[in-house]
């Protein structure tokens, strides 16, 4: 559950997911992210950073052909986030097991499916 917090928190975060959706046509320098998005060199530097903390992006060193300097070369790494009432629940409250209370003719319990008047709250 915490990483799905840090996950959720990260991709919150202005031009996370600009990145991640840049990252998703190919690796990238932080110069080359910063100067695409338009965005100071040092904001998609530490963005860059976070997300690779919450294993969203994968950072390697690598040598800039052009200028022989050593630099980041940033990475898409495929992830999936599954997140549902039930989980926002889980989080909110620290809950490991729900415990959902039945009140008859409010909440039932069917298929392992909760519902409160036709909306799925797992």
């Amino acid at each position: 559950m915490e990483e799905l917090r840090r996950r959720l928190r990260v991709l919150g975060k202005r031009h996370s997911m600009e990145i991640i959706a840049l990252l998703s046509r190919g690796p990238r320098y932080i110069s080359q992210i910063s100067e695409e998005l338009k965005i100071p060199y040092a904001t998609a530097q530490n963005r860059v950073m976070e997300l690779e903390r919450a294993g969203l992006v994968e950072v390697v060193d690598a040598v800039d052909e052009a200028s022989k300097r050593a630099v980041k070369l940033v990475k898409g790494v495929n992830f999936r986030l599954i997140i549902s009432p039930r989980v926002i629940r889980e989080l909110l409250m620290g809950e490991r097991t729900p415990r959902i209370p039945h009140r008859p003719g409010m909440w039932t319990l069917s298929q392992q499916r909760v519902q409160r008047g036709g909306v799925d709250l797992e």
